[in-house]
């Protein structure tokens, strides 16, 4: 530090409380930063004594700085460390002046935070979108941006709904919906056929169900389905003068479907000429068509207006042989990717939407290139789609506007319905399949794969291994096919947690885009199908409480002795004996069969599920990869060698062993394909194979 420097009258000024100066921080060039005393009321947290209105600031907001046009204030101190000048008083470490205002940023406002409260409040509002009613109705079309009127026909009142590109009219009588009429006036046939469809569809969302009664009809579903219709109305572009058509939407989502429902009926051609599946029934068909090769695309279905790529549902393999078990099967879970545009930002992606049915060849296949072991699909590039320009006129504040034709600042979407969960390596290849930027999101808000499929209810952390416990009930048959049920303790264990993203929607610019990210969807869909039939929450588990099962229990490795501690006071020495070592022994049909489930979710090259359960009086062990498209390879096990002889615990084949073709590795791996379930897996195994 500096020498202080003399001043006049020091030895009278000791011990004084220093005035103020006449002349401000610049007046005063005899007072050096190492002279506390003359400007310690700079640095006091109270301020100067006589200027109240400077308590509790600090030197910074108080205009005491060299060359402050505030008030004058003597000059303030210069310390080395931030600790010596906390020491004299020099930092208000009051909690009031420690906000985002003494950081240098700004402080949001109070109109910020009101606004910011309101948005939520309007979002939370906006997620009812009230029941079917004259007045519900209009409060909803206005909400979605379009134009409505009431035409007063004899005893039905007409809501006319009016957009550039879509005309809904709904007859009403007495707040019930009586009829339902779709129409396209710009778009062309093959938007127009599926039509009828569409009314049905809504129709359904509006109409009230037997012995309904009015108030209780909502419109989520109508309110879904008007969405979808008014974000493709609004993105059509018709001339400003005589109406003409440009680029209507509606027209390039049906183009995109001709061209993939000619390549799914190309897919079912090729199905049936192999001599395995030519006795098989055209239903189950269609279902292999859709789940392993290259989707099956569809119009208005199942309850969604508009079009929908399906490449993935439960049990494909499955044969309905009833009229109920076909209606079930119907009605079972399926996956798609709903197909629909949106505001295209040329600077985040430069692909605009394109209108044409011609995305694929007639001649669907071309031949095998050198090097390829299969043909390859012959994929077409249509046109771009020009918009007219602006006569020559530019627009101001915009020198980089083109007054000529451009391009449509209109582009796919794709929506993932349902959302699939993807390791974040694999979200960022879907992204980069279709030329969509990935996604920019905070290393402290991601979340394990795990993590996204089962979110925890209490404390978690991704550093410490994880386990799930869950009790299901298995609806086993023994041998002669006779019902024998079982209650199955399953146990999740995560040792390596690996980071996951949640795949909602995405841009594209063509479908072969779409039909190159299916295998993987496919892989993803079906693993985690697999794991929420075994450790998801059971829905009759709702229904039925159970007073003495786990469910979604989820306890750290750390905790795990502490638990097996806790429970061992209620049981008695053998039965802990048993709970140490769950795999051994056979249980009886009143105990539970314990499984344990170990999920390595790397991506590379695939993710695994080890597999242990009690088989022939000891555990049993079965590594299983799931591949692209769903498929099942055993990667390892101890109950079966290469040509199906079941082994004893040493390793060497049982007594008497005979090899087995439907016991071989591979017939396992199709078996849980067929399953789709561990639980019935594991059974199936225990009972025609551990006999």
């Amino acid at each position: 530090m500096t020498t202080p420097q003399p001043m006049k009258h020091a030895p009278s000024q000791q011990g004084k409380t220093p005035q103020p100066s006449q002349h401000g921080a610049a007046a005063t060039p005899g007072a050096s930063a190492s002279t506390p005393y003359s400007n310690l009321h700079a640095f006091s947290p109270h301020g100067p004594r006589s200027s109240p209105q400077q308590f509790k600031k600090s030197p910074a907001t108080s205009g005491t700085l060299v060359g402050s046009n505030s008030q004058a204030g003597p000059a303030p101190m210069n310390f080395d460390s931030p600790s010596a000048a906390a020491l004299f008083g020099g930092f208000d470490l009051a909690s009031d002046n420690m906000g985002m205002g003494a950081m240098g940023l700004p402080r949001p406002s109070g109109d910020e935070e009101r606004q910011k409260r309101l948005e939520e409040v309007t979002h939370i509002l906006g997620q009812k979108k009230g029941i079917v009613s004259d007045e519900g109705l209009e409060r909803l079309t206005k909400r979605v941006g379009l134009v409505f009127l009431w035409e007063e026909n004899p005893g039905v009142r007409m809501f006319v709904i009016a957009g550039d590109t879509v005309a809904l009219e709904i007859g009403m009588k007495d707040h019930v919906v009586q009829t339902v009429s779709l129409q396209f006036p710009v778009s062309g046939p093959s938007v127009t056929k599926y039509a009828s469809k569409a009314e049905a569809i809504i129709l359904d969302d509006l109409k009230l169900a037997p012995n309904q009664h009015p108030w209780t009809k909502t419109l989520d579903k109508f309110a879904a389905n008007l969405e979808r219709l008014a974000a493709l109305d609004k993105l059509s572009v018709l001339d400003k003068d005589s109406s003409k058509p440009h680029i209507v939407t509606h027209d390039a989502v049906a183009g995109l479907h001709e061209s993939l429902d000619k390549l799914h009926d190309w897919d079912i051609k090729k199905l049936r000429e192999d001599p395995e599946l030519s006795q098989k029934g055209d239903d189950h068909i269609r279902t292999l068509a859709m789940c392993e090769r290259n989707g099956q695309s569809v119009m208005h279905e199942r309850g969604h207006v508009g079009m929908c790529l399906n490449y993935w549902r439960e049990q494909r393999f499955y044969i309905p042989r009833s009229e109920e078990a076909r209606d079930n099967y119907r009605r079972g879970k399926m996956w798609g990717i709903l197909i629909g545009c949106a505001e295209r930002n040329a600077l985040v992606y430069s692909a605009p939407v394109r209108i044409s049915n011609q995305w694929i060849a007639d001649e669907i296949e071309l031949p095998a290139a050198d090097g390829l072991q299969v043909p390859m699909l012959n994929w077409q590039e249509p046109p771009e789609c020009f918009l007219p320009g602006s006569e020559g006129v530019q627009p101001e504040n915009d020198p980089l506007a083109l007054s000529g034709p451009k391009l449509a600042d209109v582009m796919f979407m794709a929506t993932l319905d349902p959302p699939v969960t993807l390791p974040s390596s694999v979200c960022e290849e879907m992204h980069h399949l279709t030329g969509a930027p990935p996604p920019h999101l905070n290393p402290a808000f991601m979340h394990t794969f795990d993590y996204l499929i089962f979110p925890p209810e209490g404390e978690y952390s991704a550093a410490e291994p994880r386990m799930i416990t869950t009790e299901r009930k298995v609806k086993a048959f023994t041998k002669d096919k006779k019902p024998a049920p079982k209650t199955h303790e399953n146990r999740l264990f995560i040792h390596k947690p690996v980071y996951g993203q949640t795949l909602t929607e995405l841009p594209f610019s063509h479908p072969s885009q779409l039909v190159n990210m299916l295998p993987t969807l496919r892989q993803y869909a079906f693993l985690w199908n697999l794991l929420d039939k075994a450790f998801g929450k059971d829905e009759l588990e709702d229904e039925t409480p159970k007073t003495e099962g786990k469910i979604m229990e989820v306890i750290a490795k750390s905790d795990e002795f502490q638990t097996w501690m806790n429970s061992a006071d209620k049981k008695t020495n053998a039965d802990a004996q048993k709970a140490d070592h769950p795999m051994t022994g056979t249980p009886s049909d009143q105990e539970p069969v314990k499984i344990d489930v170990t999920l390595n979710a790397h991506p590379q090259p695939n993710p695994k599920l080890q597999i242990m359960f009690p088989f022939r009086g000891r555990p049993a062990q079965i590594t299983v990869d799931i591949e692209r498209n769903g498929v099942v390879q055993v990667e390892s096990t101890n109950i079966v060698d290469d040509e199906g002889r079941v082994l004893d615990e040493s390793g060497r084949p049982v007594e008497g062993a005979v090899p087995n073709p439907l016991w071989k590795k591979e017939r396992l791996g199709r078996r849980l394909m067929f399953f789709e379930d561990i639980g019935l897996w594991c059974e199936w195994i225990r009972n025609y194979m551990g006999a």
